[in-house]
Protein backbone atom coordinates (compact mmCIF):
# COMPACT_ATOMS: atom_id res chain seq x y z
CA UNK A 1 0.00 0.00 0.00
CA UNK A 2 2.85 2.43 0.65
CA UNK A 3 3.38 4.93 3.44
CA UNK A 4 0.28 6.12 5.29
CA UNK A 5 2.27 9.16 6.45
CA UNK A 6 3.98 11.27 3.82
CA UNK A 7 7.22 11.85 5.72
CA UNK A 8 8.71 10.59 8.92
CA UNK A 9 9.75 13.74 10.73
CA UNK A 10 9.97 11.96 14.10
CA UNK A 11 13.09 9.86 14.25
CA UNK A 12 13.51 10.14 18.02
CA UNK A 13 10.91 7.89 19.67
CA UNK A 14 11.13 8.44 23.43
CA UNK A 15 8.38 7.75 25.89
CA UNK A 16 7.35 10.82 27.89
CA UNK A 17 8.04 10.47 31.60
CA UNK A 18 4.37 10.84 32.52
CA UNK A 19 3.12 8.18 30.07
CA UNK A 20 2.80 4.38 30.31
CA UNK A 21 5.82 2.73 28.65
CA UNK A 22 3.86 -0.29 27.39
CA UNK A 23 1.20 1.85 25.72
CA UNK A 24 3.91 4.04 24.22
CA UNK A 25 5.60 1.01 22.64
CA UNK A 26 2.27 -0.10 21.10
CA UNK A 27 1.74 3.36 19.60
CA UNK A 28 5.32 3.41 18.32
CA UNK A 29 4.90 -0.01 16.71
CA UNK A 30 1.64 1.00 14.97
CA UNK A 31 3.23 4.24 13.75
CA UNK A 32 6.29 2.47 12.37
CA UNK A 33 4.13 -0.15 10.66
CA UNK A 34 1.90 2.51 9.05
CA UNK A 35 4.94 4.55 8.04
CA UNK A 36 6.61 1.61 6.34
CA UNK A 37 5.87 0.23 2.91
CA UNK A 38 4.63 -2.96 4.59
CA UNK A 39 1.36 -1.49 5.96
CA UNK A 40 -1.62 -3.27 4.44
CA UNK A 41 -4.81 -1.56 3.41
CA UNK A 42 -6.63 -3.53 6.12
CA UNK A 43 -4.29 -2.22 8.82
CA UNK A 44 -4.79 1.36 7.70
CA UNK A 45 -8.55 0.81 7.49
CA UNK A 46 -8.53 -0.63 11.01
CA UNK A 47 -6.78 2.49 12.36
CA UNK A 48 -9.17 4.75 10.44
CA UNK A 49 -12.20 2.80 11.69
CA UNK A 50 -10.88 2.88 15.25
CA UNK A 51 -10.34 6.64 14.99
CA UNK A 52 -13.88 7.34 13.83
CA UNK A 53 -15.48 4.86 16.24
CA UNK A 54 -13.62 6.63 19.03
CA UNK A 55 -14.76 10.02 17.69
CA UNK A 56 -18.38 8.82 17.54
CA UNK A 57 -18.13 7.47 21.10
CA UNK A 58 -16.80 10.84 22.31
CA UNK A 59 -19.67 12.62 20.58
CA UNK A 60 -22.18 10.16 22.06
CA UNK A 61 -20.71 10.88 25.51
CA UNK A 62 -20.95 14.61 24.77
CA UNK A 63 -24.61 14.12 23.82
CA UNK A 64 -25.28 12.30 27.12
CA UNK A 65 -23.64 15.12 29.06
CA UNK A 66 -25.65 17.69 27.09
CA UNK A 67 -28.90 15.86 27.89
CA UNK A 68 -27.95 15.69 31.60
CA UNK A 69 -27.09 19.41 31.62
CA UNK A 70 -30.35 20.20 29.86
CA UNK A 71 -32.32 18.20 32.43
CA UNK A 72 -30.53 20.02 35.26
CA UNK A 73 -31.30 23.35 33.60
CA UNK A 74 -34.98 22.43 33.20
CA UNK A 75 -35.11 21.27 36.84
CA UNK A 76 -33.54 24.56 37.98
CA UNK A 77 -36.03 26.55 35.90
CA UNK A 78 -38.92 24.54 37.35
CA UNK A 79 -37.62 24.99 40.90
CA UNK A 80 -37.23 28.74 40.37
CA UNK A 81 -40.70 28.91 38.83
CA UNK A 82 -42.18 26.99 41.77
CA UNK A 83 -40.44 29.30 44.25
CA UNK A 84 -41.65 32.35 42.35
CA UNK A 85 -45.16 30.94 42.24
CA UNK A 86 -45.09 30.27 45.99
CA UNK A 87 -43.79 33.78 46.64
CA UNK A 88 -46.37 35.32 44.30
CA UNK A 89 -49.19 33.33 45.91
CA UNK A 90 -48.00 34.26 49.40
CA UNK A 91 -47.81 37.91 48.39
CA UNK A 92 -51.28 37.79 46.79
CA UNK A 93 -52.70 36.15 49.93
CA UNK A 94 -51.05 38.76 52.16
CA UNK A 95 -52.40 41.61 50.00
CA UNK A 96 -55.84 40.00 50.04
CA UNK A 97 -55.80 39.73 53.86
CA UNK A 98 -54.87 43.40 54.15
CA UNK A 99 -57.62 44.43 51.70
CA UNK A 100 -60.23 42.30 53.45
CA UNK A 101 -59.15 43.67 56.82
CA UNK A 102 -59.41 47.24 55.50
CA UNK A 103 -62.88 46.57 54.06
CA UNK A 104 -63.99 44.95 57.33
CA UNK A 105 -62.76 48.02 59.21
CA UNK A 106 -64.77 50.28 56.88
CA UNK A 107 -67.87 48.11 57.40
CA UNK A 108 -67.41 48.24 61.19
CA UNK A 109 -66.93 52.00 61.01
CA UNK A 110 -70.18 52.41 59.03
CA UNK A 111 -72.08 50.10 61.39
CA UNK A 112 -70.91 52.16 64.37
CA UNK A 113 -72.04 55.52 62.95
CA UNK A 114 -74.95 57.22 64.71
CA UNK A 115 -78.07 58.17 62.77
CA UNK A 116 -76.91 61.79 62.58
CA UNK A 117 -73.43 60.78 61.37
CA UNK A 118 -74.97 58.59 58.67
CA UNK A 119 -77.10 61.51 57.42
CA UNK A 120 -74.02 63.78 57.25
CA UNK A 121 -72.04 61.11 55.37
CA UNK A 122 -74.88 60.62 52.87
CA UNK A 123 -75.15 64.37 52.30
CA UNK A 124 -71.37 64.54 51.69
CA UNK A 125 -71.59 61.61 49.31
CA UNK A 126 -74.41 63.11 47.24
CA UNK A 127 -73.31 66.74 47.18
CA UNK A 128 -69.58 67.11 47.56
CA UNK A 129 -69.52 70.86 46.82
CA UNK A 130 -72.70 72.25 48.42
CA UNK A 131 -74.31 72.26 51.83
CA UNK A 132 -77.66 71.72 50.20
CA UNK A 133 -78.54 68.76 48.00
CA UNK A 134 -79.45 69.82 44.47
CA UNK A 135 -81.66 67.58 42.35
CA UNK A 136 -78.98 67.15 39.67
CA UNK A 137 -76.56 65.77 42.30
CA UNK A 138 -79.28 63.61 43.85
CA UNK A 139 -80.21 62.25 40.42
CA UNK A 140 -76.58 61.38 39.59
CA UNK A 141 -76.28 59.60 42.93
CA UNK A 142 -79.58 57.70 42.69
CA UNK A 143 -79.70 56.70 39.01
CA UNK A 144 -77.52 53.63 39.53
CA UNK A 145 -78.95 52.77 42.93
CA UNK A 146 -82.75 53.10 42.56
CA UNK A 147 -83.21 49.34 42.31
CA UNK A 148 -81.90 48.97 45.88
CA UNK A 149 -84.50 51.32 47.41
CA UNK A 150 -87.91 49.87 48.38
CA UNK A 151 -89.88 53.03 47.54
CA UNK A 152 -93.37 52.88 46.03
Amino acid sequence: MGNFFTKNKDSDFKCPKDYNQEDFLKIKSIYQKLNSNNASSQEVDAIVDCHFLNKIQLLENKKIIQKENHKKEIDNIQNEAELKLINDLTHANDVNKICISTIDSEIDEIKNLSSEEKKKELKKEISKYYNDIHFSDFFKYMKGKIKYFPYD
